[in-house]
């Protein structure tokens, strides 16, 4: 907050927040409930862009896992603060006469047009308790896990040999002369 009443009274572009910190080591509910807490806040203030997803420890230690929680928090958090459209209130009272009459609002073609404007997660679920069991109780962690392996060569890179060389000699020298 302050960083953004600083940038606002020098007249400084204020849509990013450079820290999306927590002290928690693990990506868990300490974790996720400081950093949605500070992104919301954030939001709320003007950012529009977050840095450090994946960060624990006050940005010692990246976790894959975490960032995939970051990414669904600031999609939350956008949703919160962008909102959905509404239309006129004419077409509202359309809407609410034609529902009304229909008595029932979910074959409208209103409801199908705008369905996907609520925010819906890939991690997070509504499940009902019977959905959960359905599909054998699978967590947020088995999710979030889950989506990652989806993501194409996330376990395949590997640095240029030059490149490698370069840095291998830049570590030895650095052993040597630092000790």
């Amino acid at each position: 907050l302050l960083s953004g009443q600083i940038n606002r009274f020098y007249g400084n572009a204020h849509d990013r927040c450079k820290a999306f910190h927590t002290n928690a080591l693990v990506p868990d509910a300490h974790s996720c409930t400081q950093r949605a807490a500070f992104a919301a806040v954030a939001a709320l203030d003007g950012a529009r862009t977050f840095q450090f997803g994946g960060m624990l420890g006050i940005d010692k230690i990246f976790s894959p896992e975490q960032l995939v929680y970051d990414i669904e928090t600031v999609r939350y958090v956008r949703h919160l603060v962008e909102g959905c459209t509404l239309p006129a209130e004419d077409e509202i009272v359309s809407l609410l006469r034609d529902t009304a009459l229909a008595g029932e609002f979910m074959t409208h073609d209103t409801t199908l047009a705008h369905c996907r404007e609520l925010w819906t997660s890939d991690v997070f679920t509504n499940d009902s308790p019977e959905q959960q069991e359905a599909r054998h109780g699978t967590t947020v962690h088995d999710r979030a896990l889950a989506f990652l392996d989806t993501l194409p060569g996330i376990d395949a890179f590997e640095l240029d040999q030059d490149v490698s060389a370069e840095l291998d000699r830049i570590y030895a020298r650095a052993v040597r002369e630092l000790g």
